[in-house]
């Protein structure tokens, strides 16, 4: 990749960074959680844009929240990963509401963003699907189509979801 190319693709990302409250709200997140990796931040951003825009025929069945996450996934993720790796397990718990997350814990996906987005992390962290430092925007669409639960979405989808907000 060219340096024009590279700078000018960087400037688009920080552009888009910058115009989304969203990622304002991801970032103390990803502060609190020790993850100061702007790559993983833009995977994450550009999650929530394109889960937000997918079409709901083409998201998780019964996906919650604006990272549209299955119930199903967020029991495999407390049972299957976070379980193993209590430390983790209690800061992402910490995200969560004090009284909810016990009698609902899967209503927090869809009114706790900064939890919701930890989940979101933990779907790629599980897999071993993270962004490598410079990771592009095409990188970041492939890793959203091979390790995020939808149906039938394209690294497209993910790249006009930036595009487009």
């Amino acid at each position: 990749m060219s340096a024009n190319l590279a700078s000018a693709q960087s400037s688009a990302f920080s552009l888009v960074e910058s115009l989304h409250p969203q990622h304002q709200q991801l970032q103390p997140v990803m502060q609190y959680l020790q993850l100061d990796c702007p790559q993983l931040q833009r995977l994450l951003l550009g999650t929530l844009l394109c889960m937000s825009s997918l079409p709901t025929s083409r998201r998780a069945a019964d996906a919650v929240g604006p990272f549209a996450i299955p119930p199903r996934l967020h029991t495999l993720i407390w049972d299957d990963y976070l379980a193993f790796q209590p430390d983790l397990a209690s800061k992402v718990r910490g995200l969560a509401s004090q009284h909810c997350f016990l009698t609902d814990p899967h209503a927090e996906l869809g009114y706790n963003l900064g939890y919701a987005a930890a989940i979101a992390w933990l779907v790629y962290q599980r897999q071993h699907m993270l962004p490598k430092a410079g990771a592009s925007l095409a990188s970041l669409a492939r890793i959203w189509e091979a390790s995020y639960p939808h149906r039938g979405g394209h690294a497209e989808d993910f790249r006009r979801a930036w595009r487009s907000n």
